[in-house]
């Protein structure tokens, strides 16, 4: 199984094929810093901001929407 920080119904199917999907799940958290699961909401969110004028000065960059599990 391929392990996603964001929660969607891809990562519900994938849950669903576990025999313990809430361990599965509370063990990928706590693996994050912020020792939680990501939403969807959040890289829209991200997403939103990126295309408005209060963005139009970033340019070249790479944002993780991970919950700081790639600064690990």
């Amino acid at each position: 199984m391929v392990v996603r920080l964001i929660s969607s119904e891809l990562w519900r199917v994938e849950l669903s094929e576990s025999q313990d999907a809430a361990k599965l799940q509370a063990a990928i958290a706590r693996t994050i810093p912020l020792r939680r699961i990501g939403s969807a909401r959040e890289v829209a969110a991200l997403a939103i901001f990126l295309a408005t004028d209060e963005a139009s000065y970033i340019t070249g960059q790479a944002i993780s929407v991970s919950g700081g599990i790639t600064m690990n």
